[in-house]
């Protein structure tokens, strides 16, 4: 009976600290002032208001087509520039060109990689790396960019 009553007092006191511990986390967050980036400044040329918080109907969000902005929060500062269909990608045609090969990424935020340069993202340099091979030579290669800041298995 003892040993219960010294296991439930160590499980109550294990709780206890836990969650006094997290409570000054974040109250100590909180006057330092560290909190989440803040989301990219919208260029004054957008009609739209942020490029994260249009909502979808089946994905809960979505970005806005064709909006602009400049990212200046954690890794390269660089322009951002959606496409037609709202991805972080270059214009692609709807229809796959003659002899394409079209490959589709998707993902979250590690895909839609707004922390760097459009030409440094990792679908980038591999459309960049199958464009130069000698198998595919004879063969427009387009790697398209799928990712949405955020996205999981939900969406």
């Amino acid at each position: 009976m003892k040993k219960r009553q010294n296991l439930a007092v160590n499980i109550g006191i294990t709780i206890v600290t836990f969650i006094f511990a997290v409570i000054v986390g974040e109250v100590g967050l909180r006057i330092l002032g560290i909190a989440h980036p803040p989301p990219p400044r919208t260029d004054e040329k957008s009609e739209n208001k942020s490029l994260y918080t249009a909502k979808d109907p089946n994905r809960g969000w979505a970005g806005n087509p064709n909006a602009t902005a400049f990212w200046t929060g954690e890794g390269i500062p660089s322009e951002l520039k959606m496409n037609s269909g709202g991805f972080r990608d270059y214009e692609r045609s709807k229809t796959q060109p003659e002899n394409g090969l079209r490959i589709a990424l998707l993902g979250d935020s590690f895909t839609e990689a707004i922390h760097v340069k459009l030409e440094d993202t990792y679908g980038a340099i591999i459309e960049q790396r199958l464009q130069q091979c000698p198998v595919l030579k004879d063969r427009k290669v387009e790697v398209m960019n799928f990712g949405v800041q955020g996205y999981g298995t939900a969406q």
